[in-house]
């Protein structure tokens, strides 16, 4: 089981995908949406799962279409708030980009 002080850094493409729909670029076996698949490379999918996969959330069932990474902190019933990201109200890198104040769609 994961803990709260448990983190997990996955490297990779630090980019999001410009067209939407946001949909994964390759296909993953748990993915509820058969045959969707978006027609350009989409880190952001590669990464969240990349990052639950070092957790080893669900390890057991990880590959395969019963995988359930968030199965042992959501219980059926549960109310859930995702918050998607932290903000800041300025960008490290590019000055005044407001960039850094949008949730990304993907």
């Amino acid at each position: 089981m994961t803990r709260a002080t448990d983190v997990a850094v996955f490297r990779g493409e630090a980019r999001y995908p410009h067209e939407p729909p946001f949909h994964p670029f390759e296909s993953y076996p748990e993915y509820p949406f058969r045959g969707a698949r978006s027609a350009t490379p989409n880190p952001v999918y590669a990464a969240v799962r990349g990052a639950m996969q070092h957790l080893g959330m669900d390890a057991e069932h990880f590959g395969r279409p019963t995988w359930d990474p968030l199965g042992e902190v959501i219980r059926p019933g549960d109310t859930v708030l995702v918050k998607p990201n932290f903000i800041r109200d300025f960008h490290d890198t590019r000055g005044d980009d407001i960039a850094a104040l949008v949730t990304h769609g993907s």
